[in-house]
């Protein structure tokens, strides 16, 4: 016969949302500093070279669709 204990998941479900808290926190400051690199390359994007500005706005481009993923990631663990 199978028994299941179900005490044992409310004991874990603390630590799992502490678990939880901590990884959107580890994800929050992750992207903060993507967004410190990529203010850098937003507000210099005057003084580049003509020549350089694709390759620029690529990066800005890259950076927006990282933040974008870690923000669904921290959603999806805080809901």
């Amino acid at each position: 016969m199978l028994a299941v204990d179900f005490g044992a998941e409310t004991r874990l479900r603390g630590l799992m949302d502490d678990d939880a808290r901590d990884l959107v926190n580890q994800l929050c400051t992750r992207i903060g500093m993507i967004m410190e690199d990529a203010s850098e390359l937003a507000l210099t994007i005057g003084s580049v070279d003509q020549s350089d500005r694709p390759k620029q706005l690529t990066k800005l481009a890259e950076s927006s669709a990282r933040i974008s993923a870690l923000v669904r990631a921290a959603m999806s663990l805080d809901g």
